[in-house]
């Protein structure tokens, strides 16, 4: 099950982790921390809400997967990025 677009997706997993901000997005945050792997962020509009529990997210839609993204060091230029390069996989 990956997961670049659609269901399930990185917005998916800030709904699913900030249920009471409807409205949450996941955005690319630019940053001066070299790994991809954090430079996606859950907002509701401009507020912060904070990350994301992935490997939770996963949990939630099929008991005992987790997140991996094997490509999280990889480098920005990548095609997809590497944060969208993540998938739920069996734990």
């Amino acid at each position: 099950m990956t997961a670049p677009t659609g269901s399930p997706s990185l917005t998916g997993a800030c709904e699913w982790q900030y249920p009471d901000h409807p409205d949450a997005l996941a955005e690319q945050v630019p940053g001066s921390n070299p790994t991809p792997s954090y430079t996606i962020k859950c907002f509701d509009g401009s507020t912060y809400l904070g990350g994301m529990y992935l490997t939770g997210y996963c949990d939630s839609l099929v008991s005992g997967m987790v997140s991996d993204n094997p490509d999280r060091y990889g480098p920005v230029s990548d095609e997809p990025p590497p944060w969208e390069q993540w998938e739920c996989v069996p734990g």
